[in-house]
């Protein structure tokens, strides 16, 4: 996959570069990008086989953590912060999702798949076609849709109730897709480039084609990836009011599907010229996104401006810098399953 923080520093270099503070739009940013700024990781098939604690499946909670350097994922009891496994010969572990009962989806970026595991399993339970080559995120609903997004070219495939050979849906105005998420409803935005700057579009449930939405109250720099929160739909900025930093927004739906944003997470480090650049913020709660209903507290995921910060805890929605961090994995994707 396109990995995010290349991303921005080519962005950066080209405003270094030109001696000026503007910024680049969207679509100027990624038109610098080609496909062979890519980084592929091979398997490591001789690191010996996935394990887990006898005792994993039967936690409250588990985070897994996609480490592109290693090609592992690495699992933790998430409320104590112990390590309950790993699941190894993964190829390009990437971005994370999370369904109802809590299995987990890996993207696999190498061979364009996307694996499934049980809440503390090492078994994968089922294997999906990623619709493309280029799958940076994915998302389940709570009735088992499980969609994948490709960025270049835009594209997302959605496996309805997580079965078949799944339909694949696009959007002319919506290009250079980012992560899609759905939120409490069914309902699957996303932000993708387009010459006129980040756009937002949207499967309305029970839908057959996308749609452009409007979006009011804030202005996205640089496209990232949707999630739902449990009480909102929320937008990512990767360069956060126009800096360089993470930043997140809520936003309430209209029922023509347009959204108004508001608030502003900022999150916030001190490496690395004191900037963040967090591939995948995965917002945790007390249940699954899918059936969550509360908004969460707390956001995981890695900044890949400080390799050496590993998995790192930001409060939200106040934002700020890290409560805590730990380990050293160059984080590729991160989720929190809980059962």
């Amino acid at each position: 996959m396109v990995r995010w923080n290349l991303l921005l520093a080519l962005v950066a270099a080209s405003v270094v570069s030109a001696g000026c503070a503007r910024q680049l739009s969207p679509a100027q940013s990624l038109a610098i990008v080609l496909p062979a700024a890519r980084v592929h990781h091979a398997a490591h098939p001789d690191r010996g086989p996935s394990w887990m604690r006898p005792d994993a499946s039967a936690k409250k909670a588990l985070m897994y953590v996609s480490d592109a350097g290693t090609n592992d994922v690495y699992v933790y009891d998430y409320l104590n912060g112990t390590q309950v496994g790993t699941l190894t010969g993964q190829d390009d572990p990437g971005p994370q999702c999370v369904d109802r009962k809590g299995d987990v989806f890996v993207l696999e970026t190498g061979n364009y798949t996307t694996v499934e595991y049980k809440h503390g399993g090492t078994k994968i339970i089922n294997t999906y076609q990623n619709g493309g080559s280029d799958a940076v995120g994915c998302s389940v609903d709570a009735q088992g849709d499980l969609a994948i997004t490709n960025q270049i070219p835009g594209l997302i495939t959605v496996y309805a109730g997580g079965k078949g050979s799944g339909v694949t849906y696009t959007q002319s105005g919506c290009n250079h897709m980012w992560p899609a998420g759905y939120d409490g409803s069914g309902n699957l935005y996303l932000e993708g480039a387009s010459d006129s700057g980040t756009v937002v579009c949207e499967l309305p449930a029970g839908a057959t084609q996308m749609q452009q939405v409007s979006l009011s109250g804030v202005f996205i720099n640089f496209p990232g990836s949707v999630q739902w929160d449990g009480k909102y739909i929320t937008l990512t900025d990767q360069q956060f009011q126009g800096g360089y930093n993470t930043g997140i927004y809520e936003a309430t739906e209209s029922p023509s599907g347009s959204l108004s944003a508001f608030g502003g997470t900022e999150l916030t480090a001190s490496c690395k010229g004191d900037y963040t650049e967090v591939l995948e913020p995965y917002i945790a709660g007390k249940k699954n996104a899918p059936v969550s209903h509360k908004q969460g507290k707390t956001i995981v995921g890695g900044n890949a401006q400080c390799y050496d910060a590993g998995v790192s805890y930001w409060p939200y929605p106040m934002g700020g810098p890290p409560s805590k961090s730990f380990g050293t994995y160059d984080v590729n994707g991160i989720s929190v399953s809980f059962k």
